[in-house]
């Protein structure tokens, strides 16, 4: 795997991984837990959404412009002058006074929004022909990240509080400051660009990457529903099982079975991969919020659960594959840039649908209108999946 990948290679490849995983592992931690904390400040589930999806909708503003600056002063600073705000906005969160602060404090938490850059960095320090391969090892340690963040969390909120989430990703902030310092950068390719080459840059942007983009818009949306549901379910209904017992077996599962299909997709089975990924995904919706909800017990949110991580964890190996795929030669950046704005803005918007038709207590129909929302969103994904495809088998044009 690191065939053709000299030592200087490794070192950026690992300062990258270090960095995502430090920042991620935190943010990972609250996901299951979040919604519960969001009740000690509010009894709106609109605000608890904004203030839970806040973080997103910051990332998803600030990729570019983030991206922009690094463009002129460098990665290494800019990933630095992205991690203060991060860390500060953690703290802010760790004893908010009221809602509103805790919605702040989420947004100047995700106004640090490195994703772009530190993708950049990547590209830019890798060979052409080794960057997927460079991409696909800074994605291993991110996915065992997510799998620890999201069972450990929980326990750190039974045995230390809740709060104290946020004060240990501020901490985990900091740490990633080391690995950054350790960073020796060269000089930066893109101050030389003109603005004709930026305009040409532009126009590498391809419709498919915003149609994945979309894709991702929606299974982010759907996996922030997802969680502010579950530990409202969990409170609610399954109090005496644990959330991380609860979500343990879906977790390894899921992720043994996008290990197992992800092999296929490196075998030429991409397509094939990727339509069975958001296949789980719209099989876990009735499960997870109609029928889970109906019989009120562990067996079927569970069941449910292990669908739609398997489904998510799919989605978080292949997509990014696929954008790369169908990019031009050296657009690899600017359109996951694309595709990294969409998916953080689908943060928002899946905490918004939860927020507003689900609430602070689980009742009425409001489950049954957010899987609705979902059914019908992942179909519209399978159509734009599909005519992806059927344009790369034609050989359309791509480029916007």
């Amino acid at each position: 795997m690191l065939r053709g990948l000299n030592r200087q290679h490794i070192r950026v490849i690992e300062t990258v991984a270090s960095i995502e995983s430090l920042r991620l592992l935190g943010i990972f931690f609250i996901l299951p837990v979040f919604t519960i904390y969001g009740e000690n400040f509010s009894n709106s589930g609109l605000l608890i959404g904004v203030a839970f999806g806040a973080y997103g909708a910051a990332m998803a503003l600030f990729q570019i412009p983030f991206g922009i600056v690094s463009d002129h002063i460098g990665r290494k600073k800019t990933l630095i002058i992205g991690m203060i705000p991060f860390v500060i906005g953690n703290l802010m969160c760790w004893h908010p006074i009221n809602i509103y602060i805790l919605i702040a404090g989420r947004f100047i938490a995700g106004a640090g929004a490195i994703t772009s850059v530190s993708v950049a960095l990547l590209q830019e320090s890798i060979p052409e022909h080794r960057r997927n391969i460079a991409m696909a090892i800074v994605g291993i340690p991110v996915g065992l990240v997510f799998m620890v963040g999201v069972l450990v969390g929980p326990l750190i909120s039974l045995y230390l509080g809740t709060s104290y989430i946020f004060l240990i990703t501020a901490a985990l902030g900091v740490i990633a400051f080391i690995p950054i310092a350790s960073l020796n950068e060269t000089r930066n390719p893109m101050k030389s660009y003109t603005l004709k080459g930026k305009r040409r840059r532009i126009a590498a942007i391809t419709s498919s990457s915003l149609k994945f983009g979309t894709i991702s818009f929606i299974v982010s949306a759907l996996m922030f529903s997802y969680f502010y549901y579950l530990s409202q379910f969990h409170q609610q209904y399954i109090p005496k099982v644990s959330l991380t017992t609860l979500l343990l077996v879906p977790v390894l599962v899921g992720g043994f079975v996008a290990v197992v299909l992800s092999r296929y997709a490196d075998r030429g089975k991409t397509t094939q991969v990727t339509v069975a990924c958001l296949s789980l995904l719209l099989v876990s919706v009735p499960a997870v919020f109609i029928l889970a909800y109906l019989y009120h017990n562990s067996v079927m949110i569970v069941v449910g659960s292990v669908v739609f991580f398997a489904g998510y964890s799919v989605y978080e190996i292949a997509f990014p594959t696929l954008v790369a795929k169908h990019s031009p030669r050296g657009s690899y950046g600017s359109n996951l840039g694309v595709y990294n704005v969409l998916q953080f803005s689908g943060q928002l918007g899946g905490s918004l649908v939860a927020g507003i038709f689900i609430g602070k207590y689980i009742y009425g129909i409001g489950p049954y209108i957010t899987a609705l929302i979902f059914v019908i969103a992942l179909f519209l994904s399978m159509g734009i999946l599909r005519d992806i495809l059927r344009r790369a088998r034609s050989g359309e044009e791509d480029n916007l």
